[in-house]
């Protein structure tokens, strides 16, 4: 519960399951799980390979709302590793993926990227309303235009990292969200966003976007053509355990090797419930991922898996952002689903 703990006390005989992950590995050495990773990629030749001397390269990072993925633990050493290829500071900047989500504070910056990374490197905040730092790229086959974050356009080469877990409307979180929602523009955010409404105006969620549905689930397949018309050059995620401790990192082919994770997830997360109970009582795993009532959205998500109709969910959230993001407060002012 945010930076700390809840306890409750409740009858043994009322207790119908308690769901923790599967147990998993466990990475006691995050920079040499992280080199053996990007020096052995999956459907890619190794990071030294896939950059040249010269090349300026942007670098894309979660924001603090996934600090989860702790990308201060890997981010350095994917810097040093373009140092070794020739790539000097200097040609290297990071873009912090906000999405719709509010900018960062340095120290939110220096806890995201480390303060290593935050002296050595430009970082700079994605803002997706601002239209003179977008570039519009295409559209995609179901409509949406695909207008990007212009540092990131201009880099020669771009390298996404982030972290991979069940994700309520995209199937899975990390890889491709990178691009679009992280670096995207507004419009092509809420036109993309879109899709994982029913075609009836009421009717709620589609059934095609939901959680570990990436086949036939069009909010996924439009988020993957967009980061197809940027093109990473590579990726690397981050998997973690029920305990919040790397359990994997995976890297290579923006795509391939985001899928090879996805499959790590599901070993980790992929829980079978005895049965429905008539209370389901959820946390989301405290801070980053209670930090306000829209990224709780996923806690929601999945205790509805486990609850009887009509039953009672509590979720333990913090949320001491609550205000954020602003667009997802003001909904509450209706009165209808209409």
């Amino acid at each position: 519960y945010g930076h700390g703990t809840q306890e409750i006390e409740l009858p043994e005989e009322k207790v119908l399951q308690v769901i923790n992950g599967n147990p998993s590995t466990k990475i006691e050495d995050v920079k040499q799980a992280t080199l053996e990773a990007i020096r052995n990629p999956i459907g890619s030749e190794p990071l030294q390979k896939v950059v040249v001397k010269g090349d300026k390269v942007g670098i894309v990072v979660s924001d603090i709302t996934r600090s989860w993925i702790r990308t201060n633990e890997f981010l350095p050493v994917i810097i040093d590793e373009l140092n070794l290829a020739g790539i000097p500071d200097e040609d290297i900047f990071v873009l912090v993926a906000q999405g719709t989500h509010r900018a960062h504070t340095r120290e939110e910056d220096i806890a995201v990227c480390s303060r290593e990374v935050a002296d050595r490197v430009r970082i700079y905040q994605h803002f997706s309303k601002d239209e003179e730092g977008l570039t519009y790229i295409g559209t995609t086959k179901r409509g949406t235009p695909a207008y990007i974050n212009k540092r990131i356009l201009d880099a020669d080469k771009v390298i996404i990292t982030g972290g991979i877990t069940i994700h309520l409307m995209a199937g899975f979180g990390g890889g491709r969200k990178s691009i679009m929602p992280g670096v995207a523009g507004d419009t092509t955010i809420q036109k993309n966003h879109a899709l994982a409404l029913a075609a009836d105006v009421g009717a709620g969620a589609s059934l095609e976007c939901a959680s570990t549905k990436i086949d036939g689930n069009p909010l996924h397949e439009d988020m993957c053509e967009i980061a197809a018309m940027v093109n990473p050059c590579f990726l690397v995620n981050s998997v973690m355990n029920a305990e919040g401790d790397f359990s994997r990192i995976v890297a290579g082919h923006w795509y391939d090797a985001w899928l090879e994770g996805t499959k790590d997830v599901m070993t980790i997360q992929g829980v079978e419930a005895k049965a429905k109970a008539d209370v389901v009582i959820a946390s989301p795993g405290g801070f980053p991922k209670d930090i306000n009532m829209y990224q709780g959205s996923k806690t929601y998500d999945t205790a509805g898996m486990a609850l009887k109709p009509n039953g009672i969910m509590i979720a333990m959230l913090d949320c001491p952002d609550i205000n954020e993001p602003q667009a997802f407060i003001d909904s509450f002012r209706f009165s209808d689903m209409l």
